[in-house]
């Protein structure tokens, strides 16, 4: 099935922005400190063509549900809100002490930077030399906020397969009474290079209908097996050309993988 994922957000967005306002207003102690933040579906919208170029005062504030501590989100990090996620291009350190932890509250200043359709999904970041599309480092602080005092515990919503639609794109979701269709390592390797490669691998549920994982080659458990049996799978589900495929996030799984496999624990 290809999804049009442009028209269902703006249309979506119309039918929110009827109902209720595009922002809400969090007041600080002075006048001063009044902030106004839009929510993320909103932001969203404003990319109706390939790009946009955000150059109105836009704060945007979520929940970090996806980072690069395992390697999982190379140079990105996923927010979302109550009423939708998105990626950010960004290029932060991923090493100890990481920046942007899982749970996080970050607020995000929008002005300057760009709104660009990625094969049908909304992604934010800014335009650099060539083919560059990141926050740079040296303006991760201009744009990006951490409110150390909030964290919030990851909720992921519960979904079908079959009942997956462009709304749950870049947010956190669990997949349940599922299984991976064959066995393998999460990442396979180039025979050329001998170096892991993103590698694709067909979950299935319960009843027949299957998704695609897909693993980043920088993951750090690229050459670990992946688990057997059923259960439950967390990720961000990704979109791209009228397809879903759901990404690993924090290397978290609920299947059950068999005695004699000993997996590595990471910190």
């Amino acid at each position: 099935m290809i999804v049009n994922f442009h028209r269902f957000v703006s249309l979506l967005s119309a039918l929110l922005l009827l109902s209720c306002s595009k922002t809400s207003t969090l007041h600080g102690d002075g006048d001063n400190d009044k902030e106004t933040i839009s929510s993320i579906l909103y932001l969203k919208s404003l990319c109706a063509d390939s790009h946009y170029p955000i150059t109105e005062h836009i704060i945007v504030r979520g929940t970090v549900t996806g980072n690069n501590r395992y390697g999982e989100f190379y140079r990105s990090l996923v927010i979302q809100d109550a009423t939708a996620g998105i990626t950010i291009n960004a290029d932060y350190p991923s090493k100890s002490p990481l920046r942007y932890k899982i749970g996080s509250t970050v607020s995000v200043l929008c002005n300057g930077l760009t709104l660009m359709d990625y094969g049908g999904k909304v992604v934010l970041g800014k335009v650099g030399d060539g083919d560059d599309f990141f926050i740079p480092r040296s303006e991760l602080d201009l744009h990006i906020k951490v409110d150390d005092s909030t964290t919030d515990h990851r909720i992921p919503h519960h979904r079908r397969i079959a009942e997956l639609t462009p709304r749950d794109v870049d947010t956190y979701i669990a997949l349940d009474d599922v299984h991976f269709a064959s066995p393998a390592k999460w990442c396979a390797i180039d025979p050329e290079s001998g170096r892991h490669i993103t590698t694709e691998h067909v979950l299935k549920e319960r009843g027949g209908d299957s998704i695609i994982v897909r693993t980043l080659w920088s993951c750090h458990y690229a050459k670990e097996p992946l688990p057997e049996g059923n259960g439950s799978l967390y990720g961000i589900l990704d979109f791209f050309n009228g397809r879903y495929t759901i990404r690993i996030s924090n290397f978290e799984t609920e299947l059950f993988t068999p005695l004699e496999v000993h997996s590595t624990t990471y910190p």
